[in-house]
This record gives C-alpha cells, sequence and structure tokens, in this order.
C-alpha cells in the first residue's frame, strides 16, 4: 500500500527539514564532540558514564549525512575508544555546539558558532579561558549579520554591550538591521519562542526588543517592519504578525497601530505594486 500524500503536522525539524546537502566535515576527519549532544546508534552500546561525561571526547569521523532506520537523519557517526572500549555515536548536528574538527582554535569556533545560532551555554563555554572583550565589535558584526538571538542576547547580558542602544550612520536601530538581512526569519522565529517560553522570565535570556525597538523609525522615517514590506521578506512578515508566533503577541501590546503608522506600512505596500505583499 502507498500513501498518495504524507503530511507534516508541525513545521520543525523533528517532521520535516530541507536536506542540508554537504556537511562542515568529511569522512576520516579527526574530531571533538559533545557526549551530551550524542545519541548511540542502534544496536549499539554506550556506557552511561560515557553519555553523561562532561568532557568533549576525540574521535574519527566515520559516516556522513545518512538516513538511519530508527533515528532518522543523521548528520555524522563517530567512532573512538573509550578506556578500551570501542564505540560508535550518532551526531545529530552539524554546528560547532555538536562537533568540531581537532585542528580549530577556540576563536574561530566562536565566530562558527555565533553563525549557526548556537546557545549561550556553548558561547559561556567557549569563552571561558577567553578575553573575547578584545574583538568584541566582530563578534558584534558577526551576531547581527548571522541574525543570531542567542549571541545578541549572550552580549547584552554577559559581555556588557548593549545591542539594544546601537544605531548605524543610517539610525538603523538592531530591529532595523535584522529586517534589512536574508536571514531575519531566523531571529523573529527565536524571539517569539523565548517570548512563550519559561525563559522569557528569566532576564539574562530574553532581549527586549519590542517595548525598547519596534516603534523607533531611521532616518528614512522606517520602522523595522516598514524593511520587511520593501525587502518582499513574506515569510518573516508571516512569523512576525501571526497569532501563532510568539512574537506577534508582544507587537500588539508594543507597537503603535495607529492611523499614521498604519496608513504608512499601506503607502509602503503600495508603492511596491506586488500583489502577494
Amino acid at each position: 500500500f502507498v500513501l498518495p500524500y504524507l503530511t507534516a503536522p508541525f513545521d520543525n525539524d523533528t517532521y520535516i527539514m530541507r536536506y542540508p546537502g554537504k556537511t562542515r566535515i568529511e569522512k576520516g576527519e579527526k574530531v571533538i564532540f559533545n557526549p551530551r549532544k550524542a545519541a548511540a546508534p542502534s544496536l549499539s552500546r554506550v556506557t552511561y558514564e560515557f553519555s553523561l561525561s562532561c568532557s568533549w571526547i576525540e574521535a574519527t569521523v566515520a559516516r556522513v549525512s545518512f538516513i538511519d532506520k530508527q533515528d532518522g537523519y543523521v548528520y555524522y557517526e563517530v567512532e573512538g575508544n573509550n578506556n578500551g572500549t570501542p564505540y560508535r555515536c550518532f551526531i545529530n548536528g552539524d554546528d560547532d555546539e555538536h562537533i568540531a574538527r581537532i585542528s580549530t582554535d577556540r576563536r574561530e569556533r566562536l565566530f562558527q558558532s555565533v553563525e549557526k545560532d548556537c546557545s549561550q551555554e556553548h558561547l559561556l563555554y567557549l569563552t571561558s579561558n577567553m578575553d573575547a572583550t578584545t574583538f568584541v565589535d566582530l563578534i558584534v558584526a558577526k551576531a547581527t549579520e548571522s541574525c543570531s538571538y542567542n549571541a545578541l542576547s549572550w552580549l547584552q547580558h554577559k559581555c556588557g554591550v548593549d545591542v539594544l542602544r546601537m544605531k548605524d550612520a543610517s539610525g538603523n536601530n538592531l530591529l532595523h538591521q535584522i529586517a534589512s538581512s536574508p536571514h531575519a526569519i531566523r531571529f523573529i522565529k527565536e524571539a517569539g519562542i523565548v517570548s512563550c517560553s519559561e525563559d522569557a522570565r528569566d532576564p539574562d535570556s530574553k532581549l527586549d526588543i519590542m517595548s525598547s525597538l519596534s516603534n523607533q523609525v531611521n532616518n528614512d522615517n522606517e520602522t523595522w517592519l516598514h524593511i520587511l514590506v520593501r525587502r518582499r521578506d513574506v515569510k518573516s512578515l508571516d512569523v512576525a504578525l501571526s497569532p501563532h508566533e510568539g512574537l506577534a503577541w508582544e507587537l500588539s501590546r508594543d507597537f503603535t497601530f495607529d492611523e499614521e503608522n498604519l496608513a504608512s506600512l499601506k503607502n509602503t505596500i503600495r508603492n511596491l505594486n506586488d500583489c502577494i505583499m
């Protein structure tokens, strides 16, 4: 019996994902991996102590980018020897928080982690024995370019960098700069998730972007929503305005949807002459 079609009830990687294509690391390379984020492959045994290890473990990449019947899509299978016991593990994420080349230094790993929007916990780990203040401007630029919510929140709360006050020469605040990026949807989605989660109660995990920045205009008298419209970024607008996303509820509370703002947004849409917008 062949099903005519399948449905994904939720739009996340548990149910459906784009085929990632080429992986960062190739078969045969020496790596270190985080055992707390590794999985034992089917029909394999990994000791309980090993799976709870807090130390990164050296291994060799045995396979890349394959489908396992039980575990689904797997980025890497790594193999090695733990106290005389051979093991194999699956790595289900292709970022520095899961796996890294042995030869990569921590500064390079930090920038890769910012680009991939790794967690604040991982960024703290990478900078625990590093003076990141000497190149913090480069980190801010990479975090903004990559639309990394976690990195920008880490900079705000852990590094003493007030990203909520920064503006460029055109008067663009953080939200303007995010809206100008092709990666805007990544930041907006993560902001919505944090807004609806228990982390929203933690002042060190949330960026107070809506009440602080949502109504500000740049030198062209545009809000960040104007920029999303002008860029025809329908997907980011949908996430920002949809009642099914957490950010929309903050936006409805903090953004001033008065006649002047609505007329200005309508005018921007009209000038695009785009039926979809």
